[in-house]
């Protein structure tokens, strides 16, 4: 039997005689019999196709009119309403590294604390657009997929970050990028087909940053590009964000259209921590923020905490009040990484005092925060 070029399909191009006496007297028309030939030839490719090459995988994900998927659209539409149900709490890394571990999707310092897993965790996608297998703090791609995944089937909140590397006017090297980007989000998906929902911020603005220096206009109309690039490469599972990192001065508040969520990343380090100043900053800013997101349809998230927890009550004391008197939808701590004696945190970790530890705890049980445990249905349709 001879093989053909239709993968594991065979076909028979050396009938024998008899066969083919046998195959005239049912059909003499020649024209007749190039016809039925050609109908099996045509059948044995369709089925083929049918079946995808072994290649591809069925997906279940449902898109959209406007051109997401349906969970990701419900993310967008929940993240609206969960508002008022309490302000949802994480870390950045925190379900992918901590004090004296790293990759193990089982832990959590905040869950070796609580019992409870964060309802929030980030990431930053710096470098995935040159084809680099690690990001900017040195965690591997392949790593934060599956984390991603696998925090997308427990329900949490997932949060992206990506900066372009350098300032360009060529829009093939944009496209180049986003090509790249785009990839990354498209392999976000289970084995079912089943993509992740995420919110990508777009050029997290901060000073030392050379898109910094952009202008509302400039900023506004790069992150347009970039958005549109996204779009046209069918990124469907992607809701966008605005985020800004205090700056000790003013807000620029430069607020693209599109949007779905402001955040203020405000981290004070340990060399640097000022806890007057910090309480002081947040009641300043956050109706600020609050205000500007309802004129935009959005809401408001904060990235915050200070390093190495000099208050042993900054919790429930400091950070817990704010939370009270504004409505944000997200409170994402910095990251916990090092080993036990490099006092790089921004949550409590097991063998850390145990006052700090209360502290945390009081904060866990106050009504006003929620973890994973209390969040349900964020991909779901109400």
């Amino acid at each position: 039997m001879q093989r053909g070029s239709f993968g594991d399909i065979a076909l028979n191009t050396n009938a024998s005689p008899l066969r083919t006496e046998i195959f005239n007297s049912f059909f003499p028309n020649s024209n007749l019999m190039k016809s039925i030939k050609l109908f099996i030839l045509l059948t044995a490719v369709l089925l083929l196709c049918s079946c995808g090459g072994g290649k591809g995988k069925k997906s279940y994900d449902k898109v959209g009119l406007d051109g997401l998927t349906e969970r990701t659209e419900n993310l967008r539409d929940n993240l609206r309403t969960y508002v008022s149900k309490g302000v949802m709490v994480g870390q950045m890394y925190g379900t992918i590294e901590g004090i004296g571990w790293k990759n193990d999707s089982a832990r959590s310092d905040i869950y070796e604390i609580t019992n409870d897993r964060p309802a929030v965790t980030g990431y930053r996608l710096d470098g995935i657009e040159s084809g680099a297998e690690v990001n900017t703090d040195s965690l591997r791609f392949s790593d934060i997929r599956k984390n991603v995944i696998d925090y997308f089937h427990r329900n949490g909140l997932i949060l992206m970050s990506w900066a372009m590397p350098e300032e360009t006017d060529d829009d093939k090297q944009i496209d180049l990028w986003t090509q790249e980007l785009a990839k990354y989000f498209d392999s976000l998906q289970d084995q079912y087909g089943i993509k992740a929902p995420v919110v990508l911020f777009i050029n997290p603005l901060r000073d030392n940053a050379w898109y910094g220096n952009l202008s509302k206009d400039d900023y506004e109309d790069l992150f347009e590009k970039v958005t549109d690039a996204l779009k046209d490469k069918d990124v469907t599972n992607v809701i966008y964000g605005y985020s800004e990192e205090w700056n000790g001065k003013q807000l620029r508040g430069y607020y693209p259209d599109g949007i779905s969520i402001i955040n203020l990343t405000y981290l004070q380090s340990a060399a640097n921590a000022n806890v007057s100043e910090y309480t002081a900053t947040l009641d300043r800013l956050l109706p600020q923020l609050t205000s500007a997101a309802s004129d935009n349809n959005a809401v408001v998230g904060l990235t915050t905490g200070i390093e190495g927890l000099p208050d042993s009550t900054f919790f429930s004391s400091r950070l817990l009040p704010c939370l009270h008197k504004n409505h944000l939808s997200y409170v994402m701590f910095g990251p916990n990484h090092g080993d036990f004696n490099a006092g790089h945190y921004y949550v409590p970790y097991p063998g850390i005092s145990n006052d700090r530890i209360h502290d945390f705890t009081n904060f866990y049980n106050d009504p006003q925060t929620v973890f994973l445990s209390d969040l349900n249905g964020l991909y779901l349709k109400h």
